[in-house]
């Protein structure tokens, strides 16, 4: 038993190193800190391999971060602001904050039960290129809630969020449309719409995307907290924050992993590499 129901939205990343198991030599991320605070936008930008996709799968739990720590913070519960602490050895403890005194109490023990799944009913991925089943509209978007199994009212409006609903509308069958093995029937991004409404429907706190911030319509993106991967600039200006993640060695310590942030219009004016990032994408789409 958890003494939360949700999660908040607020995550952070306390000074994370990771390297992947096989490619132990390369270090992905040096010393990443980043706050995301709840209902907020934020992109991550930068350059291949500078560990965009490295933080989602971090996030997800696919991996544990070799030092460092990425804290949850959960709803309120009582009197108290607890954080659901993660550890490089993949343990995790519930640390409270009380919020009256605003003193720290002591951490409560690692608890001895997996909450892995409990998280990732809540923290939800939409990757480019999802995984639909052969089997219609309506079973892809309710794939893996049975109890209860949601209604033709959710999702609909789980449809409307993802900007698909008209779409399938005008399919002769509906939502009883058969999208065939693999979503083979359907355009890339109406799979990604599908996919969207498919994590919509669980109401997550924390929505994951991958180039997929086309799809979302303002208020569903102000409703959770949305961290997207930007590969196409153009698709996320409008974001509350761009985190632009550099390797580059800009202070006297090397180990330190370098992020900027801000609104588009102030990465354009303060960092040079988002600046010319920019100015690649505009020449490449003219062409």
């Amino acid at each position: 038993f958890l003494p939360f129901q949700k999660i908040s939205g607020h995550i952070s990343f306390r000074n994370v190193y990771f390297n992947y198991p096989t490619r132990r030599q390369i270090r992905v991320l040096r010393g990443l800190n980043l706050e995301i605070n709840p209902g907020t936008t934020v992109a991550l930008v930068g350059q291949s391999g500078c560990g965009k996709s490295t933080v989602m799968a971090l996030l997800e739990r696919f991996y544990n971060q070799n030092k460092g720590v990425i804290a949850f913070h959960l709803k309120l519960v009582q009197l108290g602001c607890y954080l659901l602490k993660f550890t490089p050895f993949g343990e995790f403890a519930l640390a409270c904050v009380l919020l009256a005194k605003n003193q720290h109490c002591s951490t409560v023990p690692s608890w001895k039960i997996s909450v892995t799944d409990n998280l990732r009913e809540q923290v939800c991925i939409v990757s480019q290129e999802p995984t639909l089943f052969d089997c219609t509209i309506m079973e892809n978007i309710c794939y893996g809630l049975d109890d209860p199994k949601p209604s033709y009212e959710q999702v609909v409006a789980a449809a409307k969020m993802a900007n698909i609903h008209n779409f399938v509308l005008g399919l002769p069958e509906g939502y009883d449309t058969r999208v065939g093995e693999k979503g083979t029937q359907l355009s890339g991004g109406q799979k990604q719409r599908i996919a969207i409404a498919r994590a919509l429907i669980r109401d997550p706190p924390i929505l994951l995307l991958d180039e997929a911030t086309s799809a979302l319509d303002t208020e569903s993106e102000k409703a959770r907290t949305c961290l997207v991967i930007a590969h196409r600039l153009s698709t996320i200006q409008d974001s509350d924050v761009i985190v632009m993640i550099q390797e580059g060695k800009a202070t006297d310590r090397e180990t330190e992993q370098l992020t900027f942030s801000g609104t588009h219009e102030h990465l354009l004016m303060k960092n040079d590499l988002y600046k010319r990032l920019c100015e690649t994408q505009r020449l490449v789409e003219s062409q």
